[in-house]
């Protein structure tokens, strides 16, 4: 894929900043726009200035579970509220089965286990981003 093609814009949320470093390097090389945070309070700033009109709405984001300010299922707590919600995957390295039952009913629509598999990525957002 040439660089110069936009496919979308996704928010990547993740406290972690070497996995945040990878998935952007990795899906800006796939042609996606990029908006980072680094802490659950700082993707809520985002996603609540796009949802006012003031920013433009990611076609998808990825939230990290556990993050500090609010947590990833807080996040899609708040997102409920919002008019359009883009589809939203959780990332986790904890092997509870729960969390995905908890981030699947708050509306995520995948959780994928750390450390993130590229190629599962890039598929699932192609599958998120046709609805």
């Amino acid at each position: 894929m040439s660089p110069a093609t936009h496919r979308g814009l996704v928010l990547i949320a993740d406290d972690d900043d070497e996995m945040r470093i990878a998935l952007r390097e990795f899906l800006a090389g796939e042609g996606y726009d990029v908006i980072e945070a680094d802490n659950g309070a700082m993707a809520l700033e985002l996603l609540a200035a796009a949802a006012d009109g003031h920013a433009p709405l990611p076609d998808v984001v990825l939230l990290d579970f556990v993050m500090p300010g609010f947590s990833g299922l807080g996040i899609l707590r708040v997102m409920r509220r919002f008019v359009r919600v883009p589809p939203t995957i959780i990332m986790t390295a904890l092997l509870d089965p729960s969390v995905e039952t908890f981030a699947r009913n708050l509306g995520a629509i995948r959780l994928l286990r750390k450390p993130i598999d590229e190629d599962t990525l890039g598929a699932l957002i192609v599958e998120a981003m046709r609805g």
